[in-house]
């Protein structure tokens, strides 16, 4: 830009040549995104699909043994205090051992059983979080709010229902 503060006619065409060239790019990239990621879908593209997701409850636990052990600064003490009041206010399993209890019930009836048994639910670890994260323990209320729920269990609400009441015996 010229001291005047004016534009010269060539830093005028340079802005709007790079403007248009970031508008485009970036549209094609957000058009490239949303037809490969949807979560209503459970399309979350590869890096989640052994992610493992943690429940609220679950970061509490983690947040709390960083506030005990570690030595942080005043202002990442203060954000990791804001995180953790807030997983804390949205957790629905109160303790560690609830926690820990409703994670291994989760674990235990979503998986086969490599001893032969019956196989777990067909659910994933992303549909079993937003539950578990938003206090949604219902079937009928999982399948009004999940897509991808609603779609897996048409037919078979029975199943979820039960998996679901399992579930509820860990929340506080």
């Amino acid at each position: 830009m010229s001291y005047s503060g004016q534009k010269t006619k060539q830093e005028g065409k340079d802005y709007e040549a790079s403007r248009s060239y970031a508008q485009s790019s970036s549209s094609h990239f957000m058009n490239q995104q949303s037809t490969e990621l949807d979560a209503s879908q459970l399309k979350l593209g590869k890096e989640f699909h052994e992610a493992h997701c943690l429940w609220n409850a679950e970061v509490a636990v983690i947040l709390d043994t960083v506030i005990k052990r570690e030595t942080l600064s005043d202002r990442n003490k203060d954000l990791v205090k804001t995180t953790l009041d807030y997983v804390n206010k949205f957790k629905y399993f109160p303790t560690k051992e609830m926690a820990k209890k409703a994670r291994e019930y989760v674990e235990d009836n979503t998986k086969p059983d490599r001893k032969g048994g019956k196989p777990g639910i067909d659910i994933e670890q992303f549909e079993v979080a937003e539950m578990a994260n938003t206090g949604i323990f219902q079937a009928e209320e999982a399948r009004e709010l999940l897509p991808t729920v609603k779609e897996k269990f048409e037919g078979r609400e029975d199943e979820l229902e039960d998996f679901l009441s399992g579930l509820t015996e860990y929340v506080g």
